[in-house]
């Protein structure tokens, strides 16, 4: 596992403290990094792509570095948050 990787995990620990289940996968063909958050049966993922990290080993301080993650898996968060508020309010719909 490389820098990156371990940030990332360190940042997905947070969501795991809370019941989100986590996961870093790097594809072997690309190099890129999948990370999945997953509440329920709502999985949401990201893609880190090459691109992506070169910029962010740019930075070189590992605290920026983080805090690009944990923006990342912010919007990891929202998108399973909206699913779940999206069918809270199709349930208490009037009929």
């Amino acid at each position: 596992m490389n820098g990156l990787e371990e940030i990332l995990e360190d940042v997905l620990k947070q969501y795991q403290r809370v019941g989100y289940q986590t996961q870093v996968l790097r594809l072997k063909n690309t190099g890129e990094v999948i990370a999945s958050l997953r509440m329920g049966r709502v999985i949401a993922n990201m893609k880190i792509s090459m691109r992506d990290q070169i910029e962010l080993r740019k930075l070189h301080d590992p605290q920026k570095q983080k805090e690009w993650l944990e923006s990342m898996a912010k919007q990891l968060e929202c998108e399973v948050t909206e699913y779940y508020a999206s069918s809270v309010e199709i349930r208490h719909a009037p009929i």
